[in-house]
């Protein structure tokens, strides 16, 4: 990817998931909620920096999907998890 390309998708996906973030941090200010956050900071800066050591667009694209990917899941079970679990 271009520089300015990759730099702005990225902060781009930071954005969002930083603004899930919030909002779970706004609704129930615990310990374990400040632990996700800090882990999901650490997982996109793993991913970016991924990314960042990459020269060809083609590994930059597929580790930036996976990045997308991964955080969608792990901001998602903990949103899941957060609201029961796999109660019936």
């Amino acid at each position: 990817m271009r520089s300015w390309i990759f730099h702005s998708l990225n902060i781009m996906v930071f954005i969002i998931v930083e603004a899930i973030c919030l909002f779970a941090f706004l609704s129930v200010n615990s310990f374990y909620i400040r632990l996700i956050i800090i882990t999901t900071v650490v997982w996109w800066g793993i991913f970016y920096f991924i990314q960042f050591r990459k020269e060809t667009y083609a590994w930059r694209l597929i580790w930036f999907l996976i990045s997308v990917i991964v955080l969608w899941f792990w901001i998602d079970y903990w949103n899941f998890a957060s609201l029961g679990g796999w109660k019936i």
